[in-house]
């Protein structure tokens, strides 16, 4: 739960790219954080008959959307589990989805959110040292899988001089 960082900007670490991974290849679980949506909801009664109600109004009322309104919700990562859910989770029934989707994106200022428009960036929250270690790490990887897996996988190293199954020499001439 990251109920907590609705007012902080998100940012990309490698940090914790790696942390979920170590964790991963520790437990065996590959942990996915939990979205939690706040709010209340109102509803409101009224007598038909006798032993009868009927609904009459809801009223929803959700942290996040009022955050949002209010220009306090910074966290893109909040503000997207927000519209997951309202999409998903609170879909009016309408011809067709689409309508549904674009009703939710007009009713809230989901651009005013940070990091939250197409070609945005977040912003790095390692310094280069992370970075570099994190790359140093793809590299022995992927050397590794070259040197010890990848000549079991296709018979043939892919450093030095060719294995060949059948020589050239061995092969003769082909009329």
């Amino acid at each position: 739960e990251y109920t907590h960082l609705a007012g902080t900007v998100s940012t990309f670490s490698w940090r914790a790219v790696a942390r979920l991974f170590v964790d991963a290849s520790r437990t065996g679980y590959l942990r996915i954080p939990l979205a939690c949506i706040c709010g209340t909801t109102q509803h409101r009664f009224r007598l038909v008959e006798t032993d009868a109600w009927q609904l009459t109004s809801i009223v929803e009322d959700l942290d996040y959307a009022i955050d949002l309104r209010n220009g306090r919700l910074q966290n893109r990562k909040c503000a997207e589990d927000l519209k997951l859910f309202l999409q998903a989770g609170r879909c009016m029934m309408m011809d067709r989805q689409e309508e549904w989707d674009d009703a939710v994106e007009a009713a809230l200022p989901w651009r005013n959110v940070p990091g939250s428009n197409p070609l945005d960036i977040e912003p790095q929250d390692d310094g280069p040292a992370v970075i570099i270690g994190f790359l140093a790490f793809v590299v022995f990887a992927l050397t590794a899988f070259a040197v010890v897996l990848a000549p079991e996988l296709i018979g043939q190293n892919l450093f030095g001089p060719p294995s060949y199954i059948v020589p050239p020499s061995e092969l003769g001439s082909v009329i």
